[in-house]
């Protein structure tokens, strides 16, 4: 048996079905990302430079104990090379009339006062005391 192709037949426009459930809302999530390229469209020009804010509060100054161990070691850079040596200091004498007031202070001490015999039975002489030596 052979079968004919006519045409297409269409019958009479049929009841309108029933109300369907609601459904969820369309969220961001159910784009796929061919969805999401499809809505961007070609890069526009930079705006206008917006109105200046209103001025924040004067915050404290940030200090070295601000800083975490973690970002403290990322602010340490590579050693460098050791320097050049520098020039002789001073002989290291100090007038008297340099000295502040509390170094001042610092040396007034009472001298001591020994016998040369008892000034060479001293075990340890403090390089910071005054010794006198009486002759006997």
């Amino acid at each position: 048996m052979a079968r004919i192709k006519i045409g297409n037949f269409m019958g009479p426009k049929g009841d309108r079905g029933p109300q369907g459930l609601k459904g969820d809302p369309f969220k961001y999530e159910d784009y796929t990302p061919e969805q999401l390229e499809g809505l961007k469209g070609p890069k526009g020009d930079t705006g206008p430079q917006g109105p200046i804010g209103e001025q924040g509060p004067i915050g404290n100054a940030f200090t070295y104990e601000d800083y975490t161990p973690e970002q403290l070691e990322g602010l340490k850079g590579p050693k460098g090379d050791i320097g050049p040596q520098g020039p002789k200091g001073a002989d290291g004498t100090v007038a008297y009339s340099d000295l502040d007031e509390s170094q001042k202070a610092a040396l007034r001490v009472p001298p001591k006062v020994y016998t040369r015999d008892e000034y060479n039975q001293l075990a340890v002489k403090d390089p910071n005391t005054l010794y006198f030596i009486e002759e006997v």
